[in-house]
């Protein structure tokens, strides 16, 4: 996090031009890819604390190394469900993205394509989308997360140090010394 920050950071003073000598570059436009990179961040973000959110509640017998699992299945069904629900409704007509939009609001990737153009129509509905679940599933966790920062203690160490093997060159053998 500490280097993300100092990145960013970084940009944001190159990007406002407030070191001498250094101004981005007009060939290559990193806001062309800092932008869909933020919405895909901010859906994993989203999905992730879903997932949290599902195995501390609903899922309580899946284990917290798997949540990871979890947020695939739901980023696939958020990406799956809707657009076949939509077909299922509509399917005498021709599909249109300026129609059939809404039902891909769970798409990260749909998302990611709409920040990655300045012509998009719809960008700022996506983030409109992703900031409110994001604020939702924050506040939904929140209690887990407070139970989480109290519960933690740190590490102390083993109480006693492991075994030291040295090898002999002559014999081969191994001797453990404690």
């Amino acid at each position: 996090l500490f280097l993300a920050g100092l990145c960013a950071g970084g940009y944001l003073l190159v990007r406002a031009e407030l070191i001498p000598g250094l101004r981005p570059d007009p060939l290559f436009d990193v806001d062309s890819m800092a932008r869909p990179v933020g919405i895909g961040l901010l859906y994993v973000y989203c999905y992730a604390m879903t997932a949290v959110a599902l195995r501390v509640w609903v899922m309580r017998s899946v284990p917290a190394t798997k949540t990871w699992v979890l947020l695939l299945v739901l980023c696939g069904l958020g990406c799956a469900v809707p657009p076949i629900i939509s077909f299922l409704i509509n399917y005498d007509t021709p599909w249109l993205y300026e129609q059939q939009w809404p039902w891909l609001l769970f798409n990260p990737f749909v998302a990611m394509v709409e920040f990655s153009t300045r012509t998009s129509l719809f960008w700022e509905v996506f983030l409109t989308f992703a900031a409110g679940w994001a604020t939702t599933v924050t506040v939904l966790t929140l209690p887990w997360f407070i139970r989480q920062f109290r519960a933690f203690q740190p590490y102390d160490g083993p109480t006693t140090p492991p075994p030291v093997i040295l090898m002999e060159s002559s014999s081969q053998t191994l001797s453990a010394v404690r």
